[in-house]
């Protein structure tokens, strides 16, 4: 079956894989699995309509082994946009080793703005703007989408790049 659907109890029978293997390659697929159906429930129904019982459920999972994996929604939520988040950054950036820096940050502003204009992205977003709606949670709303890990590469290219073009970070 595709990616849109778990046959019954698949993921059931992952954590049981995972506890007989005893491995952590093991866990991270069965965890990876939940967080896939979780990012479906998320997208199709939105933030505030989709329960941890409903995951759980579709996942083939009882749902104290969901919170014993997430002690709560916006935890689930936070998985799966760092998963996302990860697919995101991994993705290769189009400018070459020897380009300068100027051309380099042009490059991944570049990028940066073609990413976020897809719809993934777009309903990502959506989800983050609603799980962290309050005035006070700018911070937690930047972490999870990405935008913290994003200034972290923007400064290593140009800690990295910099001193080539004359400046030094």
């Amino acid at each position: 079956q595709g990616q849109d659907s778990w046959p019954e109890a698949g993921i059931a029978q992952l954590e049981r894989i995972a506890i007989h293997a005893g491995t952590n390659i093991a866990i991270k697929i069965f965890l990876h699995a939940i967080q896939l159906t979780a990012a479906q429930a998320f997208l199709a129904k939105g933030y505030e309509h989709t329960s941890m019982e409903a995951v759980a459920a579709q996942a083939g999972i009882p749902k104290s082994t969901l919170y014993k994996r997430f002690p709560d929604k916006r935890a689930l939520l936070r998985a799966v946009l760092s998963d996302r988040v990860s697919a995101w950054c991994d993705m290769e950036g189009t400018y070459s080793a020897n380009d300068g820096l100027e051309q380099r940050l042009k490059q991944i502003a570049a990028d940066i703005l073609r990413h976020a204009t897809t719809p993934e992205v777009q309903a990502f977003w959506s989800l983050v703007s609603t799980a962290w709606s309050e005035p006070g949670e700018a911070r937690e709303r930047q972490d999870a989408i990405g935008y913290t890990r994003m200034l972290i590469g923007l400064e290593q290219e140009i800690r990295m790049a910099g001193p080539a073009s004359g400046i030094v970070a």
